[in-house]
C-alpha cells in the first residue's frame, strides 16, 4: 500500500489537518487542498448499485462506450478504475474556502452539477460516511494540488494513475468512455422570497451514513476505417422537466489521407514518448526549487505541460474520428481527394490547381483546399468541362473545371 493521504501531504511540505468523517464540516475556511481516504484498502470496489439505478434514472441522458447502459455493466466500468491496495480515492482543491467546497460537494444529488460535482464518482460508494476527509491550508491550492496527484502516482510507480473519483489532472483525461453522466446546468426557478433554491445562503443538510439514503437521493485506435470517397443526505431536489431521451449525437467524422493520418498519429506518438516525459521532467525540477507560489519557473513549465496535454486530446481526438480518403472520385466527378484544375474565367489564361481534402488538412498554401471552402464546397460532383460559379467575400467568380485526378 501507498503512503497515508496525510503522509502524502506532509510530503509536501505542508500542515495537514483532520481528519473528520465525509459531510461533516470542516474546520478551514480559507483556500487549500484535500484528500478523501477509504479507512482501508478494499479489494474490490464498494459500488452501491442502488447508486447507480438511482443516477441512470436521474440523467437518462448518461452513455457508456455511445450506448445507454446497464446498472452492472456501469458498474463494472467504475470498478475498473478501483485501485485496491490504495486508500486515497479523491484529491480535490479549492481557492475559495475549504469548508464551504466539502459542504457543496456532500449535498450535490449524483447526476446534478450544482452545487458542485467535483468528485462525483465518490457518490457511487456504499457507506462513503467512513470515508475520512484530510486537508492543508495553502494559497497555491491548484499547484499543490498537481503536486499532490503526481506524488501519488508516483507511489504507485504508474505515471498519471488517478485515485477512483479522481477524472483527470495536469496530466490530461482519464479515458473511462462514459458521456452525459451530468444533467445540463439549467437554471432554478426563484422561489417565493426570490432566492433561487441551491444557491449560496441556503443550509445544508447534515451527514447521514446510510447509503440507502443516498442512493434513493437521487484511448488510440490504432487504425481508422477506410470508405471510398463516394454518502450525506441529499437537500431536496428542485423541480424540473424530466430530460427526454434523445439519440446521442453523432461523431462527426474528419475525413483524412492516409499520409495525413500517419502525420497526425506520429506527431500523437512523439508528444506522449517524447516530449510529455521532458515536460513532466521540468515541471518536477522547477517544484523543487521552493516555494510555489512564487515560483516562476514552475508555473511556465506548467503552462507549457497543459498546452502540451491539451493537443494531445485535439489529436487523439482527431485519430478516433479519422475516416481515410483513398483516391479520387467515381466516373470522374470531383470529390474528396480529388485534385482539380480550375481555368478562371475572370481573368484569361489564369489556371489553378487544387486537391480537395478535409478540413483537417486544409493548407491554401499548399493548395489544399477544404470540402467546406467556398471553392471546394463549390468543385464537388462537377467534372472536366463544367462550369462553377463561386461566392467569395470579394463577389462571385466563374471558374470552369479543366481537369480532375
Amino acid at each position: 500500500m501507498s503512503r497515508s493521504a496525510p503522509d502524502l501531504i506532509r510530503g509536501l511540505g505542508l500542515l495537514v489537518d483532520g481528519p473528520v468523517r465525509w459531510g461533516e464540516r470542516v474546520g478551514a475556511g480559507g483556500p487549500g487542498i484535500y484528500v478523501v481516504e477509504w479507512p482501508r484498502p478494499e479489494p474490490q470496489a464498494p459500488i452501491d448499485h442502488g447508486a447507480l439505478r438511482a443516477w441512470l434514472a436521474h440523467v437518462p441522458a448518461l452513455r457508456l462506450d455511445g450506448a445507454e447502459p446497464t446498472p452492472h455493466e456501469l458498474a463494472a466500468r467504475l470498478a475498473s478504475f478501483w485501485l485496491p491496495t490504495e486508500t486515497v480515492v479523491y484529491v480535490g482543491s479549492t481557492t475559495r474556502s475549504l469548508r464551504t467546497r466539502l459542504a457543496a460537494q456532500a449535498a450535490t444529488v449524483l447526476g446534478d452539477r450544482r452545487p458542485n460535482a467535483g468528485g462525483h464518482w465518490l457518490k457511487t460508494l456504499e457507506h462513503l460516511g467512513q470515508a475520512r476527509v484530510w486537508w492543508a491550508a495553502t494559497d497555491a491550492a491548484e499547484e499543490y494540488a498537481d503536486a499532490l496527484l503526481e506524488a501519488f502516482a508516483a507511489e504507485l510507480g504508474q505515471p498519471g494513475a488517478l485515485p477512483f473519483a479522481n477524472l483527470s489532472s495536469a496530466a490530461g483525461r482519464r479515458a473511462h468512455g462514459l458521456t452525459g453522466s451530468l444533467l445540463a446546468d439549467e437554471e432554478p426557478a426563484p422561489t417565493a422570497g426570490g432566492r433561487p433554491p441551491g444557491r449560496p445562503g441556503t443550509r445544508v443538510p447534515g451527514p447521514t451514513t446510510s447509503s440507502r439514503a443516498r442512493s434513493t437521493a437521487g484511448s488510440s485506435r490504432s487504425g481508422a476505417p477506410r470508405v471510398p470517397l463516394s454518502g450525506p443526505a441529499s437537500p431536496p431536489r428542485r423541480t424540473r422537466r424530466a430530460a427526454p431521451k434523445t439519440a446521442p449525437k453523432a461523431v462527426e467524422p474528419a475525413y483524412l489521407s492516409a499520409g495525413g493520418l500517419a502525420k497526425v498519429e506520429a506527431e500523437l506518438a512523439d508528444l506522449r514518448e517524447v516530449q510529455r516525459p521532458q515536460v513532466i521532467g521540468r515541471v518536477a525540477s522547477a517544484r523543487e526549487l521552493g516555494d510555489l507560489r512564487e515560483n516562476a519557473e514552475y508555473h511556465a513549465a506548467r503552462e507549457e505541460h497543459a498546452f502540451l496535454e491539451g493537443r494531445i486530446l485535439q489529436l487523439q481526438d482527431l485519430v478516433d474520428r479519422a475516416v481515410v480518403v483513398e483516391g479520387g472520385g467515381r466516373n470522374g466527378l470531383a470529390a474528396l481527394g480529388s485534385t482539380v484544375t480550375l481555368a478562371d474565367l475572370d481573368a484569361a489564361d489564369a489556371e489553378m490547381t487544387i486537391t480537395i481534402v478535409g478540413t483537417a488538412e486544409a493548407d491554401s498554401r499548399a493548395g489544399r483546399v477544404s470540402d467546406r471552402s467556398p471553392i471546394g464546397a463549390a468543385v464537388l460532383g462537377h467534372r472536366a468541362g463544367d462550369e462553377i460559379a463561386v461566392r467569395t467575400p470579394a463577389g462571385e467568380r466563374r471558374y470552369k473545371v479543366r481537369e480532375v485526378a
